[in-house]
């Protein structure tokens, strides 16, 4: 069971955030039709916009927002370095970095990648890397301090390349998922015409590979999930097979966050079906569901932990058409000390 303890209506349609100490940022996207609706697609002009609210994690009151009238924003990180800069993923191709400083958001940096959209963006603090992904099935990492180009792979994956993760472990390793079904990992010391490391075509049993992420329980593990509703568990020095049982859900794993203190406790935001908590034992036994949330009334892309010490099991979900950022947490602690659903 789950229990909604504060909301805020986004305006536009939310899609992704992140929390960093006292301070939620929350990314929008939404295309804009010529008749003035709003949707993520169809036959027609449209015009792509977006918005950054940044949220006191206390009450949600909003602190600043930043608007942009020619592109959404699809995914968002705050920068290890410095913590008031956030890292942007552009429906127009671009990453753009922007400072928060007390009521103002402002835009520091802007680099254009490609025409097409990007899906998703992650950093790594160690080796200043930020690793992009786009909808072409390219893949990029950029210098974190210079924003500068520093490895592509520019046909990483046939379709759109939901992620691309960094690997806090190995400096040297990113990961990337795509529509396509495959799952790689790539050594970016090398170039990338020499191809990926290693590579499973069928990770989710031929459905595309929508989010992946590092296993802090197991040094050489990732957690991925897919088109096919289900979480796995591989270990990157043997990526065809499973590492675990999988864990079925009744949606797609949009994205994995792990508990940043407990990394037991899994934190998945499954678009139509809501969100979920998941939790593992340190043996190689795949999750137990502890609680869903059903709360949202459309797609649930986002999701981040809230870093509470009064409840450490508290977290933020966004959901897209109904614009809605939602803080819940589960009723029974003593059921999630346990194990128990």
């Amino acid at each position: 069971m789950a229990m909604l303890r504060a909301s805020y209506d986004s305006v536009l349609c939310a899609d992704t955030l992140e929390i960093r100490n006292s301070r939620i940022a929350v990314g929008c996207y939404e295309l804009e039709k010529q008749d003035g609706s709003s949707g993520t697609g169809g036959i027609g002009p449209e015009r792509r916009k977006g918005c950054v609210w940044i949220l006191d994690k206390q009450d949600l009151k909003p602190l600043s927002v930043w608007n942009h009238e020619s592109s959404g924003v699809l995914d968002l990180r705050w920068s290890g370095k410095a913590e008031d800069m956030l890292i942007l993923a552009c429906a127009d191709g671009s990453v753009r970095v922007l400072r928060h400083s007390e009521s103002t958001l402002e835009v520091k940096h802007t680099l254009h990648l490609e025409s097409s959209l990007t899906l998703s963006v992650d950093v790594n603090e160690e080796a200043a890397d930020v690793v992009l992904s786009f909808s072409t099935g390219s893949v990029r990492a950029l210098d974190l301090n210079m924003l500068k180009p520093k490895w592509q792979a520019e046909d990483a994956h046939g379709y759109e390349a939901w992620g691309g993760t960094c690997d806090s472990r190995h400096a040297s390793i990113a990961f990337s998922g795509g529509d396509d079904g495959s799952l790689k990992l790539w050594d970016m010391r090398c170039s990338a015409d020499l191809g990926p490391v290693a590579v499973n075509s069928r990770a989710h049993q031929a459905s595309g590979v929508i989010s992946i992420q590092p296993d802090p329980l197991h040094d050489n593990g990732i957690l991925t999930g897919g088109y096919d509703d289900h979480i796995r568990f591989f270990d990157m020095r043997s990526l065809k097979r499973s590492a675990e049982p999988p864990v079925q859900l009744e949606g797609g794993p949009w994205r994995i966050k792990i508990h940043p203190d407990d990394p037991r406790y899994i934190l998945v935001p499954a678009m139509y079906a809501g969100a979920y908590l998941l939790r593992r034992d340190d043996a190689r036994n795949g999750a137990n569901q502890i609680c869903h949330y059903g709360g949202h009334q459309s797609i649930a892309y986002g999701a981040c932990w809230m870093d509470s010490t009064v409840d450490p099991l508290s977290v933020a979900t966004c959901s897209f058409y109904d614009h809605a950022v939602h803080v819940w947490s589960a009723k029974n602690r003593a059921s999630l000390d346990e194990g128990s659903p």
